[in-house]
């Protein structure tokens, strides 16, 4: 809570001191002199004003403004009502002693939807609306619009809605199956196909003690579209009466919303095919298609959002992000990132590279375009590479080539230069920890079998729980370094069996027999094994040793895909192979 008092009239519209209200409530306040403009961001809300101008942005869009903002004094006065769309707070006006009063409510909401004064809400991309009433809130709302969490604290009950891809669901009784695959330890009430609004729906009922829940599907255009509704109080929800408001809610979910209608708030956030996908922790956002909606965060400085409609269908959509380092450019950082592209793709599989130009919002940027042939099908990469501020990002996207048509390119185009980099200082230092950890490694000690090893650190390592076998990859899957130890057994019977796996992989397409001799290696002997061959269209190359140190027998299997098959991974392959070390009994 805030009190402003010296605030006044202009031409009926009370203005108020901007900054000294937005920074109590903290929000970050930022002044362009050049522009004369100010910039509030706030939770999900970035608001942009300029002095002199009618109108305000919020998230991108333009919204008139009953007067315009004033510098007096060297303070910006607005319109009182941007306090309210901004912190979507409640605000109180006492006339007699001229004193504003803004209350933020100490809940969790989602701050772009917290005043609704419609009765219903909708979403016209996806074409469902719901009753929304008195007391609901908006909990949260994914910009793609999957789903939107709605609560009422002071009836306790919430209800969730969200689309998914249907996918093998074809039918109601699929519908059910569906639902039902929600179900824990809850008690299964009732489970129906239902008709309403001239569509069929999957329906469940279920208790959990003094709880309920009602979940409700129906497919249309290929999507599932649910609701899942909970109440604590099961008497308000077990005939309660067709007049019920818990019954009024579930009853009023339909999927034939269009938009335009009066008493409907429409929530979709999807403008000329994009959402804005906002990045809460560190504040950048970029503009992406509805169907790339899964996302998962790899590290804080790392974010890779997957396409619904997985591999055949979509693509895929990265940023990382990191502090720039001393004295490093643009320039700098993009032949870096070219440099590792050449240590991590073997290039006789890197086609149509091009590195050019690009601008994203007057910043400068370079764009790097190249094709890859993974087996049965080519990839194509877009990066884009920038350096502002503090910050160096790396936006890329990736697909199959067939999904690169003309039209896409140009959408992908548009996906690129939408990208804000991280505003003001809401981040610290972030550390590019790849870059630091490049040709560090790790050590690995195996007790139960005496030996060990050093591999890189930037690669994933799997031991079973008696510590035999262990398999290491690196971070595309495209290396494996496999290796299995046995006691009391003889070197003979695993040679057998090696060549039983010789002969399996002689099956596969274009295999060749690449060697099988007796060498001396770490001044053990030993039996090599090499072949190459072809599988799920990717050419492999693989080596294998078999040999005995005591009562223990070795066998370590190097398998990696030409496609990866680099000067710097196999430097990497050679040192780890080198490092190996076994004990003598």
């Amino acid at each position: 809570r805030v009190d402003v008092r010296k605030p006044y009239i202009d031409g009926g519209t009370t203005m108020v001191p901007i900054r000294v209200i937005s920074e109590a409530f903290g929000a970050k306040v930022e002044w362009d002199e050049e522009q004369k403009s100010i910039r509030i961001v706030h939770g999900n809300n970035n608001v942009k004003l300029t002095i002199g101008k009618g109108s305000m942005v919020i998230d991108g869009l333009e919204e008139s403004l009953p007067a315009r903002p004033r510098l007096m004094e060297g303070t910006t006065m607005v319109p009182l009502r941007l306090i309210s769309e901004t912190f979507s707070a409640r605000v109180d006006y006492n006339s007699k002693t001229q004193e504003i009063t803004v209350t933020i409510p100490f809940m969790n909401y989602d701050s772009r939807f917290k005043y609704i004064s419609k009765g219903k809400i909708g979403d016209s991309f996806y074409g469902w609306s719901v009753l929304f009433p008195e007391g609901c809130t908006v909990v949260k709302k994914d910009s793609s619009g999957k789903s939107i969490l709605v609560r009422n604290l002071d009836k306790g009950y919430y209800y969730y809605i969200y689309n998914i891809r249907a996918g093998a669901v074809r039918n109601e009784a699929d519908l059910l199956e569906e639902l039902l695959g929600y179900v824990e330890d809850e008690k299964v009430v009732s489970k129906e196909i239902t008709e309403q609004g001239g569509r069929k729906w999957g329906a469940i009922v279920l208790e959990k003690e003094n709880e309920v829940y009602e979940y409700r599907a129906a497919l249309k255009e290929g999507r599932i579209y649910q609701i899942h509704f909970y109440t604590p109080r099961k008497e308000q929800l077990i005939n309660p009466g067709e007049n019920h408001e818990y019954r009024k809610v579930i009853d009023s979910f339909n999927v034939d919303y269009s938009g335009n209608i009066e008493d409907t708030r429409d929530i979709n956030e999807i403008r000329e095919g994009l959402y804005t996908y906002y990045d809460e922790k560190y504040g950048w956002s970029i503009d992406l298609p509805p169907t790339l909606n899964l996302d998962i965060r790899k590290k804080n400085s790392s974010i890779e959002i997957i396409d619904e409609r997985g591999e055949d269908e979509g693509v895929r959509c990265g940023v990382e992000f990191y502090s720039v380092g001393p004295s490093e450019t643009l320039d700098t950082y993009a032949d870096a990132k070219l440099q590792e592209l050449y240590e991590d793709i073997n290039r006789e599989y890197i086609k149509n590279l091009t590195m050019e130009g690009f601008e994203v919002d007057g910043i400068p940027a370079r764009r790097l375009e190249y094709r890859v042939n993974m087996g049965d099908s080519d990839y194509v990469f877009y990066d884009l590479y920038i350096v502002s501020g503090k910050f160096k990002y790396n936006i890329y996207l990736y697909g199959k080539a067939e999904l690169f048509n003309t039209e896409n390119a140009e959408l992908y185009n548009r996906i690129l230069g939408s990208f804000t980099p991280i505003q003001g200082k809401k981040a610290g230092r972030i550390e590019d920890t790849e870059l630091m950890l490049k040709g560090r490694t790790d050590t690995y000690e195996n007790p139960s079998y005496s030996w060990n090893m050093s591999y890189p650190v930037s690669w994933d390592i799997k031991e079973s729980e008696n510590g035999n076998p262990v398999t290491v990859t690196d971070r595309s899957g495209l290396i494996e370094v496999y290796v299995s130890a046995a006691r009391d057994i003889s070197e003979a019977l695993v040679r057998r069996r090696m060549q039983e796996r010789i002969d399996t992989l002689a099956q596969l397409e274009e295999f060749t027999l690449e060697g099988m001799e007796s060498v001396v290696e770490k001044g053990l002997p030993m039996t090599r094994y090499a072949c190459g061959y072809v599988l799920d269209h990717l050419k492999y190359h693989y080596t294998a040793y078999i040999f005995s140190v005591g009562n223990r027998v070795f066998g370590i299997h190097f398998t990696a895909a030409d496609v990866v098959n680099t000067e710097a991974n196999r430097e990497k392959l050679d040192k780890l192979w080198e490092s190996m070390s076994f004990e003598t009994d």
